[in-house]
């Protein structure tokens, strides 16, 4: 997200990161509960410290 900040390319981002476009996605948008798996906020979420 760091990256995406400092304007690089979402795709470019994800290879620094050594991590599949794919990967990224869900990494970015979280994922709604399915089955057994329970819901999971974004990527971009931040805990503030403490």
């Amino acid at each position: 997200m760091r990256l995406l900040d400092q304007e690089v390319s979402y795709a470019e981002a994800c290879r620094i990161g050594g991590i599949t476009t794919w990967t990224g996605k869900r990494w970015r948008n979280g994922r709604n509960a399915s089955g057994r798996n329970k819901a999971a906020p974004p990527a971009n979420a931040v805990v503030p410290p403490r």
